[in-house]
């Protein structure tokens, strides 16, 4: 059992003994004391994912990202929209929303709403391309053994003055 906060009290309640016996199972609690701790814990990391999660929509409707579009769609299409949503906030805190708001455009043209069509719109823009550079041959016998006659300048020679 932890103690947060160092204060244990006795305190008697009426409780159904089929929920803390099934309760125990799924906790895997050896006691009901510890069984009622843990779920105690459980539902405290609940309300706290809640609170984050609850932020991190006020701060993506602060900044004006609409997805209403992409809500309504991720229904249409029988998705988990919740899901997808939540997983869209928590791009645009790794993002922003300037590239976020320009992935969710893209990916409405796409017609692919889905969190990770947009997660990957997000990491193929951060991606730099990869820079051509001369072909370099180490061995002789990948080098190509071409003749090309000389070129023909004629036509850009200036012509004689008149």
């Amino acid at each position: 059992m932890s103690t947060a906060r160092g204060l244990i009290v006795h305190k008697h309640y009426r409780l159904d003994e089929v929920k803390i016996k099934r309760a125990q199972k799924v906790l895997k609690a050896g006691t009901e004391t510890e069984t009622l701790d843990r779920a105690l814990e459980a539902v405290i990391a609940e309300d706290e994912r809640n609170r984050l999660t609850r932020e991190a929509n006020e701060r993506f409707v602060k900044r004006r990202i609409e997805i209403r579009d992409v809500y309504r769609k991720l229904e249409e299409k029988s998705l988990n929209a919740p899901h997808h949503v939540q997983k869209i906030v928590a791009l645009s805190e790794i993002y922003g929303p300037d590239q976020l708001a320009r992935a969710i455009a893209d990916a409405i043209a796409f017609d692919a709403y889905g969190c990770d069509y947009i997660a990957n719109i997000l990491q193929q823009r951060q991606r730099l391309p990869a820079t051509p550079s001369a072909l370099h041959l180490t061995r002789r016998q990948d080098l190509l053994d071409l003749e090309l006659p000389p070129a023909d300048l004629t036509p850009y020679k200036n012509p004689s003055p008149s």
